[in-house]
Formats: structure tokens, sequence, C-alpha cells
């Protein structure tokens, strides 16, 4: 399983069809029928799905089984966001529409998942000529966005090539207010552009509700929402980061508490424990006894007295697991958020008020587990939040606000390595820059894009920027090849230290710029 990659992985939920031209279907090529059938079996023992195979298993049973009168069901189909569909999805929503009407909404120059779920921007481009029946509406009229802002994204989306070439307009009259900012370092850049949110909030220019600061790399969001909260400024991270390991535990650790017979968190709990991966070969014989005998994990591990030889740390692991499940369920209220996350410890901080919210909501053992898993997995933007929002580009799609800060504006984050500047990384290329079109056209008002200069080679690696010389223990950046594209109507980038300065000296931050002496 260790040799099979990731891309793989998507291609099975997009049930492999990798490319426009390929129709969703059984895999033909050997390694792919490999790993499928490896796949499988492994969900089936657990008893789980993988959230991104619903569509494909719902359209797996509907295309083989016509007479189904769940196909025939619908008179319309509208589908949104078409553009984010990847194969399976497009063939399922054309099965549930077969005897009706097929409506569907999109923009090729915010399709942003061909590389992370072949989803390509082909799908909505080439539908009309698929379905040549189509009436095609085409809305090239901006009502969110400044002229300058519009006429910026326009320059840059034309970049890319083999698009629908449109002219989008803005329906507004004002410019609105754009910067391009290049800090000295890292450090710099956090704390300089946390500290020009404050004065925008201290002074009363704008709610903290107003603004949006997205991310680059979406591991930063944290360090911004503490930068933003020591100035005041009330934030909170929208962007689902990788939960540390003790987090996870503890997640997995009620799951084992509300049902103690999950398989999926079974196996969960003993990986987390698991740093050298010692129980691979221990739980594959633990599988085997399961099938053997015709019994759960759970019961495997609860009966076995006479352990084979190599399960003993395995068991031990299981006895950790089986003495917290008492405990969790013994409890409830705050001291149950005591337990799972303690007030004395820095680590379970920003967790911990999630899980006091989630009590407020929920009181069983099941409901808190729901909500709480919900809120640190999957956090959402709600549009009535009171705080400013941190969050990744791509979660920023489909959201407005009057001001944002698009962070991390460098060659090596965004786009995301400089060997896409090289000829034959254009496909990938052209979703970055398609997503750095969507960051931009958030805002309505203010939009501020920033890069750092120099970064140390230990944060490079912390927050997921390409690491160009490993030798070094501060490595250059030059801001990114996106905002050359921007085109004449974009400002020049100027030292952002200067123009923080600049903004202080203001009477109103949003008024323009006094020129620095």
């Amino acid at each position: 399983m260790k040799t099979w990659s990731k891309e793989r992985l998507k291609a099975y939920q997009a049930r492999w069809a990798r490319s426009p031209q390929e129709r969703a279907g059984t895999p033909v090529d050997p390694l792919d029928v490999q790993f499928e059938q490896f796949l499988d079996g492994w969900l089936q023992f657990h008893k789980g799905i993988l959230l991104d195979e619903l569509v494909g298993k719902t359209w797996d049973v509907l295309h083989h089984n016509p007479l189904l009168l769940k196909r025939w069901q619908f008179d319309y189909v509208v589908v949104d966001e078409y553009q984010d569909l990847n194969g399976v999805e497009q063939e399922f929503v054309e099965l549930l529409s077969e005897r009706g009407q097929l409506i569907i909404a999109g923009d090729e120059d915010q399709s942003l998942y061909q590389h992370l779920r072949y989803a390509h921007p082909e799908g909505i481009r080439q539908f009309a000529s698929r379905h040549p029946a189509t009436r095609t509406f085409e809305f090239e009229w901006c009502r969110r966005c400044p002229q300058t802002t519009v006429e910026m994204a326009r320059t840059l989306i034309k970049q890319n090539m083999d698009r629908h070439p449109r002219g989008l307009q803005s329906l507004r009259e004002d410019s609105g207010e754009v910067s391009i900012l290049q800090w000295r370092t890292l450090d710099a850049e956090v704390e300089g552009v946390s500290d020009i949110i404050a004065e925008y909030v201290q002074r009363k220019s704008l709610d903290p509700k107003d603004i949006l600061l997205l991310l680059s790399r979406k591991k930063m969001a944290s360090w911004y929402v503490a930068e933003l909260s020591r100035r005041g400024v009330p934030a909170i991270s929208c962007s689902a980061d990788e939960v540390s390991v003790d987090i996870a535990e503890r997640l997995t650790l009620l799951n084992l508490a509300v049902d103690p017979d999950d398989r999926v968190a079974i196996r969960t709990w003993l990986a987390l424990g698991d740093r050298k991966q010692a129980f691979v070969k221990p739980f594959s014989i633990l599988k085997g006894i399961c099938l053997a005998e015709g019994k759960s994990p759970k019961e495997i591990l609860e009966s076995l007295r006479d352990w084979p030889k190599g399960l003993a740390s395995m068991l031990s692991r299981w006895q950790e697991a089986t003495e917290s499940i008492t405990v969790i369920r013994s409890l409830s209220g705050i001291n149950l958020v005591d337990y799972l996350f303690p007030e004395s410890s820095a680590e379970f901080s920003e967790a911990r008020l999630v899980a006091l919210g989630a009590l407020q909501e929920e009181t069983t053992l099941a409901g808190f587990r729901d909500r709480l898993t919900d809120l640190l997995l999957r956090p959402e933007i709600s549009s009535s939040t009171k705080e400013l929002r941190v969050m990744s580009l791509h979660k920023s799609k489909g959201l407005t606000a009057r001001a944002v800060f698009i962070v991390g504006c460098i060659n090596g984050g965004l786009p995301s390595k400089i060997s896409l500047l090289e000829p034959g990384s254009r496909p990938m290329l052209e979703e970055q820059r398609r997503l750095f079109y969507v960051g931009v056209t958030r805002a309505t008002q203010v939009l501020v894009m920033s890069g750092a200069a120099s970064i140390s080679t230990e944060q490079a690696y912390r927050y997921k920027f390409e690491v160009h010389t490993p030798s070094r223990r501060e490595l250059e950046y030059r801001m990114s090849k996106f905002l050359r594209e921007l085109g004449p109507a974009a400002p020049q980038a100027v030292p952002a230290e200067e123009w923080l300065e600049s903004i202080r000296r203001r009477p109103d931050p949003l008024l323009p710029p006094v020129p620095v002496l």
C-alpha cells in the first residue's frame, strides 16, 4: 500500500476518469485494478467509506441498474459550481437528469480542483458541445469588485490558454484601493500585516467581520490568529488544518467512547500510537485472526490472552484506550472538556475553546462528538460572524469582504513551486493562477497583496514554502509571478514598512496614502 501514490487514490475517488476524455467506470490498468481490490477490501473489513467516493458508489448503482426509479424522479436538476465536478460527478448529474432538464452554473476561471480531484475546467467549457441543445447565458458584468480590481483580474486570467474568452466588466464606477507590499522577512510580514489590520480596526475604518485574510500556505493560520488577537483584533481560522496527533487521539477516543466497535477508530487509535509503524505487521496478524474466527477487532483484542509473538505492544496500546474510554463515559459537561483538553495545556487552548462551544450546542456524548469533530475538522464559515476570518485561498471561494489581504505572494508560495514557472508545467500553473484570481475577486473595496523577501529555512519547511536551497539558513524569494500578470492597472510594489508608516499618518486608513518624506 505504501508504494501506491495519492494520485491513484484521487483517481479511484473520481472512478478513474483522470482526464476529460475518459469515462467513469471500472479500471483497466493492472495497478489500478490491484489498488481498487486492496482498498475495497480494506474498507469492507473496517466497515468504512471514503467521503469522496459517495457519488461514485451511487453513480455505479444507478448506471448499472437502469430500471431504478430514482434515476427518473427529477424534472429539474440544478448544479452550481459545475466547473468543480470531476468526471464521475458529471456523469452522475446527467443520469439524474436524463428524463428532466439539467441546469448548470459555473465559471471555468474558478476551476480549482484539477490536481486535487481531477475536476477539469474543460468540463464546463465543453458542456455545450457535448449537449447540442444547450441554451447558454453568459454573465460578463461584475457587481462585487471595483474597476481596478476587475481590470487586474481580467488581465491576469487572460494568461491562461484554451479558456473561453470573456471580457468581464465592473458595474461600479469607483476604483477601490489596491496595494502590493514586500516585507523583509516572513516574521515582518506576519507582524506587519497584523499591524495594518489593527490600524483599520482600531480606528473604526473597518469591522473585523469585513476583513478576509487569505493564505497561500494554510498552516500559517494559527500564527496570524495569534498575532491579530494579541493586537485586540478578534480573528478565527476557517481553514481545516491538520490537527496535532494529541488532538486526533482525543477525537478518536471520543469516537470509541460512543461506539467501541468502530473499526476505523480502532485502527486510527493504534496507528496514532505507532510513530515507527511497528504495528503494521501486528495489525495484519490481528486482521487475519478476525477473518478466520469471524469476529471484530474489538472482540479479538479483548478475548485473547495468549498473544502471538509481536502483538504485546499493540495490546498495551488498546488497554490504554479502554481505560480512557471508561473515564470519558463517566464524565459530562465541563469535566469532560477538562479531561480531553486540560486548561493548563497551551497546546489545547484553541481546541478547548472549540470544545466549550460545542458543549453549549450538544449535551449527549454522541452529539458532542459529532459537533466537536465538525468544528475542528470542517470549520464553518458563517456570514454572521463578528470576527476577522483567516483561511486558505481555496476556502475563500464564494465569499466577499470589504477588505481582502492575500499573504505569501511569492514564487515558492503562490505559485507553490518555482519549477512551475518553467515550460511543461502549464496545467498546474494555470490552476494556481485561477486560485489567485479567485482571491483577488473577493474584495469590494480594499485589496492588499504581500510577500516576504526572506524566509528562514526552518520556517519554509514548517509552513510548506518551497525550500530551493536547503543548505542555507535564510532563503531569498521573489514576489509572485502572478503579481506581474495583473497588468498596468496594478500599482507598483512598495517596501511594506514605509507603506505601513503612511497608513499610520492618514486621518483615516481608507483615505489615499500620505507621501513618505
